[in-house]
């Protein structure tokens, strides 16, 4: 039976302050015994550390999850479109991390599921709102008018639910039923869509021109 001890400190200025331990290495051919003989003499609650290990490795898939949840939304531009509504949410997602600094061992689960449901919704009503400018804009409104109208009640309906609090998955529910529809007429007129951008991007640039001729 081999014995190694080796010495450790760890600094971690952010979160944990000064933590030593102290690591023992042993080489056995019996190591299994050896391992059941140290969790029943130290006590060790080996249900507790596996749900303990779950519940860690869970808590950052989420808050992977939470990150570019809310990224994607800024990305979008609901930082700016909602700005009280994005403001209030990122506030929670602050008191979270201030919480889990403090209380690292807690479960903080269903709270960053909500918030990154409710940044989700952001991003997607964003996305259904500027689709269905970029329809108007382009008068395509007419060219599929069920789907135009079925993406304007879930859109109103998504609103309501917005402008009442409510957000995760009630409110992405509807900004998706909006966006799929709106979607599906800018696919279907592409086609037009990019023609009418280029017949407006050739006036402007003619005007452009002529201003410049004139002056």
């Amino acid at each position: 039976l081999i014995v190694m001890v080796v010495m450790t400190t760890t600094i971690d200025m952010y979160i944990n302050g000064v933590r030593q331990s102290v690591q023992f290495f042993i080489f056995s051919k019996k190591y299994a015994e050896i391992a059941d003989a140290i969790v029943e003499e130290s006590g060790i609650d080996e249900e507790a550390a596996a749900q303990a290990a779950l519940l860690a490795a869970d808590t950052a898939r989420l808050m992977a999850e939470l990150t570019a949840a809310r990224e994607a939304a800024e990305a979008v531009g609901a930082d700016t479109r909602f700005p009280d509504e994005f403001a209030k949410i990122s506030a929670e997602y602050e008191a979270l991390l201030k919480a889990q600094q403090e209380n690292p061992h807690e479960d903080y689960r269903n709270q960053i599921e909500t918030l990154r449901d409710s940044y989700l919704a952001m991003a997607k009503l964003t996305q259904a709102m500027d689709m269905r400018e970029r329809i108007v804009e382009a008068g395509l409104q007419d060219v599929d008018p069920e789907n135009f109208q079925k993406g304007d009640a879930a859109l109103e309906q998504a609103q309501k639910l917005n402008a009442e609090g409510v957000a995760g998955n009630q409110l992405n529910e509807q900004a998706t039923i909006a966006y799929d529809a709106y979607f599906s007429i800018l696919a279907a007129n592409y086609e037009t869509l990019c023609q009418s951008q280029r017949e407006r991007a050739l006036a402007a640039k003619e005007k452009a021109d002529s201003e410049k001729k004139g002056s």
